[in-house]
């Protein structure tokens, strides 16, 4: 032969060997395996997983119970820490006596003696 071998689906000479595909490859060590999972052995392996199950079942839900735990205690921390720096900012700005002013007007619609207020409503 001149290194060119027959193909998979059994083609012409010539043509290169088709490379099998990953279900193919797959198929063939399951395959090798499943001769070994016979008989005895089958029924030991699924004891063993049920065993697995039985022991570490409960593991493994509280560990992805206490993973979103903790996804939601960090969402909640970031949110917290988001709204500590917005309070610093304005605990900051509230030593400005200009500012002071404005936000006391705004806020809580104080107004300097004698002048007039109009509350506008949507």
């Amino acid at each position: 032969m001149s290194g060119q071998t027959e193909n998979r689906e059994g083609g012409e000479k010539g043509e290169p060997a088709a490379k099998p595909t990953v279900r193919e490859r797959l198929r063939g060590a399951f395959g090798r395996v499943s001769g070994w999972v016979n008989g005895p052995y089958r029924a030991a392996a699924f004891a063993g997983l049920l065993a697995l199950l039985v022991f570490f079942g409960r593991d493994i839900l509280s560990t992805l119970r206490v993973g979103a735990d903790i996804r939601r205690l960090r969402s909640q921390k970031r949110e917290l820490m988001q709204s500590i720096a917005a309070d610093s900012t304005l605990l900051r700005n509230l030593d400005d006596p200009e500012f002071l002013e404005r936000y006391a007007r705004e806020r809580y619609l104080m107004r300097r003696e004698g002048d007039e207020v109009y509350i506008l409503k949507d």
